[in-house]
């Protein structure tokens, strides 16, 4: 007999004296017993590379009057109109942690959605709501922590800050960095860098500071996946303009002894150095130039 046709039956009384006339039986529909199951509920995504993607669901909150045999999974990239079918056989055991199935071969940088159709004695029921968009990108997390902030240079109004790159980007290059400030007085930190946006290097010049404030700094690094921890606070510094005593070098090119015409200008190259910025002057080793009048009468 074919399942979900229409059969009719007649029955008749036999005895040795004849046949009698048939009793005919209602219409019967042949179908199962059980109703199909519901839809399952709340597929996710809960892990994805570049090629693979783990769904996650939970069973439907109608069997249909019979129990689960498993489940099927469908697939389709975001904007396409037709899903197609991810498992050549029915999920039937459920992972440790619960129902889950690991799709394969998708392709990177695509963007996928999933549904999930229970099956029972019945049939197969329909399908569950659509899982959120899910692009097939390998794990992006947020970078490691930067280097600690060294004074490169300061005046009295401002500090120069360097440091170092996170040692781990997260699979993400990093956009950039926050800058933070702190007194040593003070448990607050505020950042100095460009509140709407990142600072695009590792060095700062943090500009307006007070003479004489003792401050701190931080950096925390960003990337797609957002931010790391911070970088270990610098040491105490100290605004105000670094000292240092004034050097003459002479380049290698100046001769000890020089002659010249009288009246034409003397060059002596050399590099000089210090801080602040030293006032250079000129004289004679004992004070004034000997002169000597040549052809005298």
């Amino acid at each position: 007999m074919d399942r979900m046709g229409q059969y009719q039956f007649k029955i008749k009384a036999e005895n040795k004296f004849g046949i009698s006339d048939g009793c005919e039986s209602e219409k019967v529909v042949l179908k199962d017993p059980f109703g199909l199951p519901g839809p399952p509920r709340k597929p996710k995504v809960i892990a994805a590379t570049s090629t693979t993607m783990t769904i996650t669901w939970e069973p439907p909150l109608q069997n249909g009057g019979s129990s689960i045999q498993g489940y099927w999974l469908e697939k389709r990239e975001r904007g396409a109109g037709i899903w197609g079918r991810v498992n050549r056989a029915p999920v039937t055991k459920p992972a440790v942690k619960g129902l889950e199935y690991t799709v394969l071969r998708l392709n990177e940088g695509a963007e996928y959605q999933f549904r999930v159709r229970a099956q029972n004695a019945a049939g197969v029921g329909p399908p569950s709501e659509a899982s959120p968009c899910q692009f097939a990108v390998d794990p992006r997390n947020p970078p490691s922590a930067p280097g600690m902030p060294v004074v490169k240079d300061k005046t009295k109004t401002s500090v120069t800050l360097t440091w170092t790159p996170p040692e781990k980007d997260g699979g993400s290059p990093v956009k950039g960095y926050i800058v933070e400030v702190q007194d040593t007085d003070s448990l607050d930190w505020k950042r100095v860098s460009d509140p709407e946006k990142l600072h695009p290097t590792t060095e700062i010049t943090v500009p307006d500071l007070k003479e004489g404030q003792k401050i701190r700094f931080r950096v925390t690094a960003v990337n797609a996946a957002g931010k790391s921890e911070p970088s270990a606070r610098s040491a105490d510094i100290t605004v105000q303009d670094i000292l240092t005593e004034p050097t003459i070098t002479l380049e290698v090119s100046a001769h000890e002894l020089l002659s010249c015409r009288a009246g034409t200008t003397i060059k002596i190259p050399a590099l000089i150095t210090g801080r602040p910025t030293p006032k250079v002057t000129w004289e004679f080793k004992d004070g004034t130039a000997e002169t000597e009048k040549k052809d005298e009468i």
